[in-house]
């Protein structure tokens, strides 16, 4: 599949994604539609170069995370 056709896809996805979101509709539909678009995420991010291990959008953040955050935040503020 071309990397058009991805992004098509990954646009097709998001719209049904928000759609079941505006619905509140959180079932299978919209879990299968959320690990769809990660996996065209990871594989378009990959054709690009962008990504050389998958790093989807949807993970939960970590304890670790939220310090670097913190840490970001602090630094920024200082300029």
């Amino acid at each position: 599949m071309s990397t058009e056709s991805l992004m098509e896809l990954l646009a097709r996805e998001t719209e049904k994604l928000t759609d079941l979101l505006a619905r509140k509709k959180f079932d299978a539909e919209y879990e299968k539609c959320k690990n769809g678009i990660k996996q065209i995420q990871v594989i378009i991010d990959i054709r690009k170069g962008i990504a050389a291990t998958p790093k989807p959008i949807f993970e939960e953040p970590t304890s670790n995370s939220a310090s670097q955050i913190q840490h970001d935040t602090k630094k920024s503020a200082e300029y």
